[in-house]
């Protein structure tokens, strides 16, 4: 499952009602928690969760190996 706001309408609190109604609705499932994945280059939206009350509590790497 994603998250994703336009370019456009980024800053106007549409991400913040979106995540607001999954965690709404994790609860009411009995949920006790949420995760997100974010790429390591993507620091705006880094921000957005952390002022959202999230925590980095992991990173990672994905490697990748072409073969011929």
């Amino acid at each position: 499952m994603g998250l994703v706001v336009t370019a456009a309408e980024r800053g106007a609190g549409i991400g913040a009602r979106l995540i607001a109604e999954a965690e709404a609705w994790a609860r009411a499932q009995g949920v006790g928690s949420v995760r997100v994945r974010s790429n390591v280059t993507r620091e705006r939206t880094h921000r957005f969760y952390l002022r959202a009350g999230y925590a980095i509590t992991k990173t990672s790497y994905l490697f990748v190996k072409q073969l011929e």
